[in-house]
């Protein structure tokens, strides 16, 4: 299954793998600051790379989430 990773406030969609007994990460799309993934990215990722399910709906919340913790960092204690 991909997942989401950071890298700072940019998001990268990745997949495990192994290759050669090792496991690699295969870096399916950039997604930068994104908040949501358009229907259009689905599409040709879903057509290039057949052999990897994707759940649109967790991807989706993992973006989302990490945004509504990013806008609340302006909050602070006085």
């Amino acid at each position: 299954m991909p997942y989401i990773r950071y890298r700072g406030p940019y998001a990268v969609l990745v997949h495990s793998m192994r290759k050669g007994g090792k496991v690699i990460q295969r870096h399916l799309a950039y997604l930068g600051g994104r908040t949501r993934i358009e229907p259009e990215l689905r599409v040709r990722l879903t057509a290039e790379y057949p052999d990897i399910k994707f759940d649109w709906e967790k991807l989706e919340s993992r973006l989302s989430g990490r945004m509504r913790m990013k806008n609340l960092d302006w909050l602070e204690e006085d």
